[in-house]
């Protein structure tokens, strides 16, 4: 009964986790670049067999689930004109890469760029350095009455080639762990690789989430959340009965 009542207790815990995973979904569905994140699930107490034989758990008290992981998925995101000379959206894998002050970079989809005062090529919040081939920074002339990106990523300024927007690709996306803003830091030791992907000038590629389908998600989770919370409360009182009983006889 009482082991029940732990995989009940857990299996509304993994929901009310889940429900904060497509919250966050939900909130960014209008995020440029935004990659919608999973809710995956693993077995509590999931047996191993180190002898071949018998099985061994993981844990004391095995049974119910556990939330594994949340990855993103990456996949591509419908593309809206803007018409804007300095938005770009990469067609196919890769990502563009952005600095912060302090120079760690991170890797985006989001390709609303705008002009700094120094002549910088930044993100859209102004936050965030734009970087070239080689994680060099991206910048024009600050007199240059005109900038505007090609779709083999070539910045032009007034017509004349001012540097190179660079895209870049990394070997496995589930090493990726979302950092806000829509970006993405890479695992320790991974590098990112040049990429040939063109660019949709003009266009900005919006969140990959899907409406209708994570609101459904939610509410289905938010029921398993309340079946489970009811188990926990009848198991509860069949537990107190029985302590009572045994009390009572005793």
């Amino acid at each position: 009964m009482i082991q029940g009542l732990y995989v009940s207790a857990m299996g509304s815990a993994v929901q009310d986790l889940r429900m904060d995973v497509m919250a966050n979904n939900l909130a960014n569905v209008n995020t440029t670049g935004f990659k919608k994140e999973l809710a995956l699930f693993m077995h509590r107490g999931l047996p191993q067999y180190p002898t071949g034989r018998h099985p061994v758990s993981l844990e004391p008290v095995a049974g119910g689930v556990l939330l594994a992981r949340t990855p993103a998925l990456f996949d591509e995101g419908p593309l809206e004109a803007t018409h804007d000379p300095l938005h770009a959206a990469i067609q196919g894998e890769g990502f563009f890469a952005v600095a912060d002050p302090s120079g760690k970079v991170s890797l985006t989809r989001a390709g609303a760029f705008q002009r700094g005062n120094d002549g910088s090529l930044l993100t859209a919040d102004g936050r965030y350095r734009v970087l070239g081939p080689g994680l060099v920074p991206v910048t024009v002339p600050p007199e240059a009455a005109t900038v505007e990106l090609r779709s083999d990523g070539t910045v032009l300024a007034d017509g004349i080639e001012a540097g190179v927007l660079g895209r870049f690709r990394v070997p496995d996306t589930t090493r990726l762990t979302p950092l806000g803003d829509a970006r993405f830091a890479m695992a320790p030791g991974d590098e990112p690789q040049a990429s040939e992907a063109p660019l949709a000038v003009g266009m900005l590629e919006g969140a990959n989430v899907e409406l209708v389908r994570e609101m459904v998600a939610s509410i289905e989770a938010a029921r398993q959340m309340e079946m489970n919370l009811r188990l926990v409360k009848i198991q509860d009182e069949l537990l107190g009965r029985t302590v009572r009983e045994v009390a009572r006889i005793g």
